[in-house]
């Protein structure tokens, strides 16, 4: 769930997706529930998480993971210690993330961002 405050008032308004609540604004709040329990008084604050994001943010993470995690994974030698499995898992986890972040920055600018295919 996402919130964000309309204009100068008080009011705020709810989003299910973060497309739709970053439209016409720079920042939003991002509220998630943890784990699979009833909200109630005595368990609110562990079980509700907010978040606040902004357009900038999602980007510069974006280019964080594509332009330093990405390349220091896919060097071999910077992972010596590290099974072949384990680096390959990684940097494909980094990689889906990145996929997604990358979607979510263009839908945000209400554009289609799709991968590029990777160097071999």
């Amino acid at each position: 769930m996402f919130v964000r405050r309309q204009g100068t008032s008080k009011d705020f308004q709810l989003f299910k997706t973060i497309e739709n609540a970053m439209r016409g604004s720079d920042k939003i709040i991002s509220v998630f529930k943890a784990g699979l329990v009833s909200i109630d008084q005595s368990n609110y604050e562990q079980t509700i998480i907010f978040n606040e994001v902004s357009k900038s943010n999602l980007d510069l993470l974006r280019k964080t993971v594509e332009e330093v995690f990405l390349p220091i994974f896919s060097k071999e030698e910077n992972l010596k210690s590290w099974s072949k499995k384990s680096r390959e898992d990684m940097i494909d986890k980094l990689s889906g993330f990145s996929v997604e972040t990358k979607a979510i920055v263009g839908q945000i600018n209400g554009r289609t961002e799709l991968p590029l295919p990777t160097k071999s």
